[in-house]
């Protein structure tokens, strides 16, 4: 009886953990915000039997005091053509005219159903940028009187 059960526990965990390997997920992130808007590579590995994922996104711009300036979010819907690694650009731009220094700060979450459940994962990021005349740190005595001659 002990063996049976034993080996049934075994076995449990041998159909289990490659389930988990396999889920449908991040395999690289690479994103970064600029003072028009951002941009990302995604790479993702499905899950076998999943058919697609659905992507979600939210980036915010938030200024020096950590106030909000801008957000941006959207979804895609990406499917699941055979390859179970898959590369894809995000994008979207900002409608506020950046001026000053700032945080873009994102997070992508992905939801893929499969049969018998959900995989779900998110990852972020975040860079500090300098736009419009903040930007241009090269300012000396000199070109200040240039400007007011």
């Amino acid at each position: 009886m002990k063996r049976l059960l034993l080996l049934s526990s075994v076995l449990a965990v041998m159909l289990i953990i490659p389930g988990l390997a396999s889920a449908t997920h991040f395999t690289n992130v690479v994103a970064i915000g600029d003072c028009e808007g951002f941009n990302a590579q995604i790479d993702v590995h499905f899950r076998y039997n999943a058919d697609f994922l659905d992507l979600h996104y939210e980036v915010v711009v938030l200024d020096e005091d950590s106030m909000e300036v801008e957000m941006v979010s959207g979804d895609i819907n990406v499917l699941h053509e055979g390859d179970p690694d898959v590369s894809f650009m995000v994008s979207d731009l900002f409608e506020t005219v950046l001026d000053g220094v700032f945080v873009v700060s994102g997070t992508f979450t992905l939801t893929s159903p499969y049969p018998g459940g959900v995989d779900e994962e998110s990852t972020s990021f975040e860079n500090g940028i300098e736009c419009g005349s903040v930007a241009n740190d090269e300012v000396s005595f000199e070109s200040m009187k240039a400007m007011y001659r």
